[in-house]
């Protein structure tokens, strides 16, 4: 994928093969892409699936009203809720969020199936030899409406390196203890019916310590129904 302007890439994908294994080895270290099929305990993907399936059709998802750049506020693109320990919070662009719980007296069967999944995700991070803190205590889950996978409206241009339409523009989870893991699945809705080109992409902070982000360019890795990825 080559600059209009020059013969520097903006970015590298996943179909890069060698060129991406080696960046991501020297410069994304800790980040590990899972397929689907190969996820434990077996049963992980149905029963992830359906747990999230289940929170969208009872109404649990819903959009935020942020104020992106400090400046004007807007509707969130995306549908998310939170689930984890009793009393948790997760603040983001000045919004705070407070978690349903997912265990004690005030807990529902729909919230303890996600602090089983939740569980299963910890497991899954100890497996690979740099993952950092992974004692997991929230869950954040975000909902694309299956309507926005039929159209571009509402998608912004990536302004910075050229990677296409995006549904969620570059950020950093800064409320993180240092050293965390983060865990992510992704899965397609069942009631879709057509194919859906889903990818997510990484660069160097751009508050980086050692300043090596000028010349780390971006990687995009594209995931199907059911990946998990784990940095």
């Amino acid at each position: 994928m080559m600059s209009q302007s020059s013969n520097v890439k903006n970015f590298v994908s996943s179909e890069d093969g060698e060129e991406f294994k080696e960046l991501v080895k020297k410069h994304y270290k800790g980040f590990v892409h899972v397929p689907a099929r190969e996820l434990t305990p077996p049963s992980f993907y149905n029963d992830a699936k359906k747990a999230f399936e289940r929170l969208r059709d009872a109404n649990y998802y819903h959009y935020d009203v942020v104020m992106a750049g400090g400046k004007h506020c807007s509707r969130t693109f995306v549908k998310r809720t939170l689930v984890g320990c009793p009393g948790i919070t997760y603040k983001y662009l000045s919004l705070r969020l407070f978690a349903h719980p997912w265990s004690g007296p005030g807990a529902i069967p729909m919230m303890k199936s996600i602090y089983n999944i939740n569980k299963s995700m910890i497991e899954m991070t100890k497996q690979h030899s740099d993952h950092g803190l992974c004692d997991y205590n929230l869950t954040l889950i975000n909902d694309m409406p299956s309507a926005a996978f039929h159209s571009s409206v509402g998608f912004k241009e990536e302004a910075l390196y050229g990677m296409g339409k995006v549904s969620v523009s570059w950020h950093a989870d800064s409320s993180l203890q240092n050293g965390s893991s983060i865990g992510v699945c992704h899965f397609v809705p069942s009631r879709k019916s057509t194919p859906c080109d889903w990818r997510i992409a990484l660069r160097p902070s751009p508050t980086s310590e050692n300043g090596a982000s000028n010349d780390v360019p971006p990687v995009s890795v594209r995931t199907a129904d059911g990946d998990a990825y784990f940095q």
